[in-house]
């Protein structure tokens, strides 16, 4: 087998596209992040010690949507159009990178004593929750649609479905492929 040359970083890590391992870093951290700080912009008792690592797993998140987007076309250079995943992935990407310098303006909005601090700070907090909701929502349209992409035909060429059974040994299986 012959090893395929990278063409740059976003291309392969040995020999594997760099899409297939960032992908799974956008779709555990955007959806966390996002969780994380509507907790802590909804219950205030959080913020002391939980306000900068939701902003940090934003920030995250964001690059790791900047890098797969990248990493992305990279692969449709190799194996042609992602179609409708490309598209929703492309549109990620700035709502991810919103979220994050928001995320950022709210936390420094946050810790500011004056009463206009505060009010800037709950503002700003609604902003961050409903992009974050609209990250989320991109974030579950780019991932099904990628995976539709890559996997339904392997799944529709499956015409057996065995059930797996606690039961059954790597021998069982072996002698029923045989």
């Amino acid at each position: 087998m012959v090893a395929l040359a990278s063409t740059g970083p976003f291309d392969l890590i040995t020999g594997l596209p760099v899409h297939v391992f960032i992908t799974h870093a956008v779709v555990v951290l955007l959806p966390l992040a996002v969780l994380s700080l509507i907790l802590v912009i909804a219950l205030p008792r959080l913020r002391a010690h939980y306000r900068s690592p939701a902003v940090g797993l934003a920030v995250v998140g964001a690059l790791s949507a900047i890098i797969a987007e990248q990493s992305g076309e990279a692969l449709e250079a190799r194996v042609g159009s992602a179609g409708q995943h490309a598209e929703w992935g492309e549109t990620l990407v700035p709502v991810a990178v919103a979220l994050a310098v928001l995320s950022v303006i709210w936390l420094i909005l946050s810790r500011m004593a004056s009463s206009r601090g505060k009010i800037l700070a709950a503002v700003i907090g609604v902003v961050v929750i409903v992009v974050g909701i609209v990250a989320v929502w991109l974030t579950v349209l780019a991932g099904h649609s990628g995976a539709e992409e890559t996997w339904s035909e392997r799944v529709e060429e499956t015409h057996e479905v065995r059930p797996y059974s606690r039961a059954t040994t790597v021998c069982d299986v072996r002698r029923r492929d045989v």
